[in-house]
């Protein structure tokens, strides 16, 4: 029978059971659908309202509390788009929470509640009901290898794991469960603290159990689009294994990351990536004040065939790499991701702020990348090198170079050389030159004076060369608006004004 000769009652319950999106599938195949779909689709819009972001800042919001809510009615989870899970949330109900994460009541300090022995039974029991996605392993998983006293007491057994950490009062637990209970879930933000391994462990768990086509349709994270980690402490960091759980996510297209180091940096076989992955379809790495060895970004990159935009931004680095370290990123881009990146920013300290003593002598060149249509980075990324080194008592002029270096420079010199014929933007800011002389300078405005074959989609309407001095540009070749000094990613923006102060506080 058609369902438009069932009487409108019928038709109506049957489209109660559906989900907001078939809903409106639903609603839009013909006329009288419409008309008797039309509050189902108002209440829908309400609750995704409603629901639509879970944001636990300054703990107003409890992962433990949202998680029960969901599991009482598993329908609210349809409409969450958004998990934001940052520093300030409540992250282990077991002790006090610092001042500024509690509510006042006349005066008197109300700490946030913590979830009783019933609650926690239901949400364990929830966890078993993983046990078929995710069974133990056999083997000794790669958090199990870590070189450092393991937090897991069982990481091969993600269930059990699970159940562990909701009796030790920690909200990581919590937080893969939830996972399996938001399927539309787009976007995630964490920051992790101190003990946020089960977290990690369930996010290559699921990346791994992608790997079996029967299961890949009841797995979470079917529709992640986005995902950014940062770490809430200024004297630690996060590692790179989280972006190599994340990275394995099948749908994800951008992975950013805030205060990443190379404390887990081994490139051993299996290390980085455990999920044998042959392509990874991220398409947007961000990596926001990281320092980490270029032998595990190339691991990382391994399994990336279409990047499309990387982003390294060091500028406010307290521990700063030389350039010769930040040169080593480029071959290994090129190795990896050379055919498809169209757009490369790499923004460190320009070498007016670096050690004086730093040397830099290895060359690089940009010539290699075939579609990379936007490049912005320092003067010194692709600065010429003299061949020479002057003698100890050989007299230096004004600049970096010796007089004949500045004459080589001056007539032979054309960066653009060094850059890929596809290039459109480009963007490029650093010192050139000693106080009273700009050698460098003068020699660049020469040459920009000119359009070159080597680089022939790039106008002068599309470039932004400035000579930085004190921190402040002095003169710029070029036409184009330069780009915002200190770039960072808007999935940041909540971290960057509420985490830091608030976890800082935290009682260790």
């Amino acid at each position: 029978m058609a369902l438009n000769a069932l009487p409108a009652e019928l038709t109506l319950y049957i489209a109660g059971y559906l989900d907001p999106d078939t809903t409106l599938d639903f609603a839009l195949t013909c006329k009288r659908h419409t008309t008797l779909c039309k509050s189902l689709l108002q209440e829908h819009r309400r609750l995704l309202s409603e629901w639509q972001t879970i944001d636990t800042k300054k703990a107003q919001t409890l992962t433990w509390q949202v998680l029960l809510e969901i599991l009482d009615d598993p329908s609210r989870g349809w409409y969450v788009r958004e998990l934001s899970l940052p520093g300030t949330r409540q992250q282990d109900w077991s002790r006090p929470q610092p001042h500024n994460w509690t509510h006042l009541q006349s005066g008197i300090r109300v700490d946030f509640p913590a979830p009783c022995a019933e609650e926690k039974k239901i949400m364990k029991k929830a966890a078993r009901k993983l046990g078929d996605l995710y069974p133990v392993l056999q083997s000794g998983h790669v958090l199990a290898r870590d070189p450092s006293p393991p937090l897991l007491q069982r990481p091969n057994d993600i269930v059990g794991t699970i159940e562990d950490r909701i009796d030790q009062s920690n909200d990581d637990g919590v937080i893969a469960i939830l996972l399996h209970y938001l399927p539309n879930l787009k976007t995630i933000r964490f920051t992790e603290h101190d003990d946020s391994d089960c977290f990690e462990l369930m996010v290559h768990r699921i990346a791994g159990a992608y790997q079996e086509p029967c299961k890949a349709a009841r797995l979470p994270l079917r529709h992640l689009t986005t995902a950014a980690i940062s770490y809430g402490r200024s004297d630690e960091c996060t590692t790179p294994l989280w972006a190599s759980a994340f990275l394995s996510i099948p749908s994800l297209r951008t992975f950013a990351v805030y205060e990443m180091g190379g404390g887990y940096a081994k490139t051993r076989n299996g290390y980085l990536r455990p999920v044998a992955l042959s392509i990874s379809n991220v398409t947007e790495l961000y990596f926001k004040n990281c320092l980490f060895d270029y032998e595990a970004l190339d691991t990382l990159l391994a399994g990336v065939k279409h990047l499309k935009k990387f982003t390294l931004d060091g500028r406010d680095l307290d521990t700063l790499q030389s350039y010769d370290e930040n040169k080593r990123l480029i071959p290994a881009l090129v190795a990896r991701v050379g055919q498809s990146l169209e757009e490369l920013v790499l923004d460190f300290p320009t070498a007016e702020e670096e050690d004086e003593s730093s040397e830099q002598t290895l060359p690089v060149s940009f010539r290699d990348f075939r579609n990379l249509r936007m490049l912005n980075c320092g003067w010194a990324m692709v600065r010429p090198i003299p061949d020479d080194e002057p003698e100890d008592d050989e007299p230096l002029e004004q600049g970096f170079h010796r007089k004949e270096d500045h004459q080589d420079l001056d007539t032979d010199f054309d960066v653009r050389t060094l850059l890929p014929q596809s290039l459109e933007r480009l963007y490029l800011n650093g010192y050139f030159g000693s106080n009273d002389g700009d050698y460098e300078w003068r020699a660049i405005e020469r040459v920009f004076a000119n359009t070159s074959t080597a680089t022939p989609r790039l106008t002068m309407e599309n470039t932004c060369i400035q000579h930085i001095w004190n921190s402040e540009a002095r003169a710029q070749i070029g036409t184009a608006e330069p780009p915002p000094a200190a770039i960072t990613h808007t999935i940041f923006a909540d971290r960057l004004s509420h985490s830091q102060s608030c976890y800082n506080s935290r009682p260790l």
